[in-house]
């Protein structure tokens, strides 16, 4: 006989949800019923898949019932969807018409009606366009409705507003009591950065919005998310919710990935594995996380955010601290100075990146170059690319073991952290994971290949790397504050020499 399977709670993830699917925001919810209900615009901004399509529906399009009896009609536009703001004004009206066809308003009790469809029928210019779609919001306030348009991806405004005619437009709407209506736009970037886009500027549109800006669900929200499970009689334990905020830092999109194949898992009648589920699940968080590192590229913001969670601090401030916290992407380590990424797993990830972007193109040449040189030298020597075991193999007596102690158990303590988080994504190069002092200490075990580059004996080059060494540590935890100047100075001096005197010997392009 067939046995019904129960469904995945989470098969759906990444779609808009509301009613009982919806999770938390509560306190967004009422700020931003709030507003409209005065007739105030409200900007809804965040990283992407974090939830604010989600929001406004629960907030404004789930209560629809309760809306229309306050003679509110919510309009749901996608602004992909208009190629200009010609269109997007039509489309104001069209959605008007059909919410208030829904709500029972009938032609022949409303002239407005026959105002809206007369202006969809005419071809007009932007000017008498405008000033038509005017009159008809006006007579819908003059007949004590009130209306609430809710523009999503309005990120794509760069695009169709480029003469910021579209702008300007929105904010007239607003701005006369005559016909006001209160706009709500969705976006991933604020709405100064869509407004200072191209060649528009100075802008005053931001000005009639308020921002509400989600970040990820906290600790109580997210177990009210993995409580869904119990609808199929799951339950996970403390120890797998704590592995799924470590790895989704209660980023919704992210947890309901990780939870579809936790659950799928069950389902299926397997033994649960958390790493093997998180494999199967990695795919999604690095496809996620490339999208926002690639909006995060279009402008120094990703340069400033490796900087606060990596070091050096060189041009981030604390209002770009405050500005990722705000956005969610980092969060304040309790009783430190610091700053960590939403996620453990998000933090490894941007560690790749920043090896990779060189933000600090002084510092990162320098260890660049040394990594470099100590790899080319030792393949050399040792004929093979596995040259740490064979060095370690090889020094036997205990003044040049003394000097690599610990140094490679290190190295393989931070990859292997790296491989547990990021899996094919970590580095496979040892040597990453090696700080100046580290590097010093593996070329000073056989400096005899080293010495034909670097000139001087490893005596001679003891204080620079040591200063190296005690810059690099605080800077690399953004704490440059605690760096004596004089000290970053003999730093970047060094930084010079070394990196003039492999130039001499080696690319580092």
């Amino acid at each position: 006989m067939y046995q019904q399977i129960p469904s995945n709670p989470f098969a759906n993830y990444g779609s808009i949800v509301c009613g009982e699917e919806f999770v938390g925001r509560q306190k967004e919810i009422r700020k931003l019923q709030q507003r409209v209900l005065t007739s105030a615009c409200t900007s809804i901004t965040g990283s992407p898949r974090i939830g604010k399509s989600s929001l406004a529906h629960q907030a404004l399009i789930y209560p629809k019932e309760s809306l229309l009896e306050k003679k509110f009609i919510a309009l749901w536009l996608y602004l992909p969807d208009f190629k200009d703001h010609h269109e997007l004004f039509r489309g104001l009206v069209s959605e008007a018409l059909i919410a208030l066809e829904e709500a029972g308003v009938r032609e022949t009790e409303a002239a407005f009606i026959r105002v809206g469809q007369d202006l969809l029928n005419k071809n007009l210019s932007w000017l008498d366009l405008q000033n038509g779609v005017r009159r008809f919001f006006q007579r819908l306030k003059q007949a004590k409705w009130a209306t609430i348009a809710i523009i999503d991806e309005f990120d794509h405004a760069r695009n169709i507003f480029q003469d910021g005619n579209g702008f300007e437009a929105l904010r007239q709407l607003n701005y006369e009591p005559r016909w006001r209506i209160s706009i709500v736009t969705i976006s991933r970037r604020s709405l100064l950065e869509i407004t200072s886009y191209g060649q528009i500027k100075d802008s005053i549109f931001p000005g009639i919005f308020e921002e509400v800006c989600i970040q990820g669900f906290n600790q109580s929200e997210l177990l009210e998310l993995v409580n869904k499970l119990r609808e199929i009689s799951f339950y996970l334990e403390k120890s797998s919710v704590d592995f799924l905020w470590t790895k989704a830092g209660g980023h919704p999109f992210l947890s309901c990935a990780l939870l579809r194949h936790i659950t799928s898992s069950h389902l299926d009648g397997q033994e649960l594995s958390l790493e093997q589920v998180f494999q199967d699940a990695a795919s999604e968080f690095f496809v996620y996380y490339k999208h926002l590192v690639n909006i995060l590229s279009e402008t120094d913001a990703l340069d400033k955010l490796l900087q606060i969670l990596f070091g050096p601090v060189t041009t981030a401030t604390i209002n770009d601290a405050m500005y990722f916290k705000r956005y969610g992407l980092i969060k304040t380590i309790p009783n430190e100075n610091n700053h960590a990424a939403f996620s453990l797993h998000f933090e490894n990830y941007l560690q790749t990146v920043e090896r990779e972007k060189e933000y600090w193109p002084l510092w990162r040449e320098t260890e660049r170059g040394l990594r470099i040189l100590i790899t080319r030298k030792m393949k050399e020597k040792y004929k093979a690319n596995d040259w740490v075991s064979k060095l370690e193999k090889e020094i036997s007596d205990s003044n040049r073991l003394a000097i690599l102690s610990g140094v490679f158990d290190s190295c393989r303590s931070k990859q292997q952290c790296e491989q547990d988080n990021l899996g094919d994504q970590a580095s496979k190069n040892l040597l990453d994971f090696a700080d100046p002092g580290d590097l010093f200490k593996i070329m000073k075990v056989d400096w005899d290949l080293f010495r034909p580059i670097l000139h001087r004996e490893p005596t001679a080059w003891e204080e620079a790397f040591s200063i190296l060494s005690k810059v690099r540590i605080p800077m690399s935890q953004h704490r440059d504050q605690s760096v004596e100047i004089y000290d970053r100075q003999k730093a970047e001096g060094y930084c010079r020499e070394i990196c003039s005197l492999l130039r001499e010997q080696i690319s580092l392009q």
